[in-house]
């Protein structure tokens, strides 16, 4: 394993069904197709963002306005 890599143990039951589907999948090992999912998740995630406090009262201004709350 190279040293910029890290060991991530899953089941042994899902990782057989990712090598049975990785033709499907379009990817050549389990671990691209790992690497792949885990880095679409977090882009996912890192893209949901928190309004910033300051922003707060605009926000609830807007969504008064808006008939969204009272």
């Amino acid at each position: 394993m190279p040293e910029d890599m890290t060991f991530v143990p899953i089941p042994t039951a899902l990782c057989r069904r990712v090598e049975a589907a990785l033709g499907r999948l379009g990817q050549a090992t389990v671990e691209t197709f790992v690497t792949h999912v885990v880095r679409t998740a977090l882009t996912a995630h890192e893209m949901v963002s928190t309004p910033a406090p300051d922003q707060e009262p605009r926000i609830v201004d807007r969504l008064r306005r808006l008939g969204y709350i009272d």
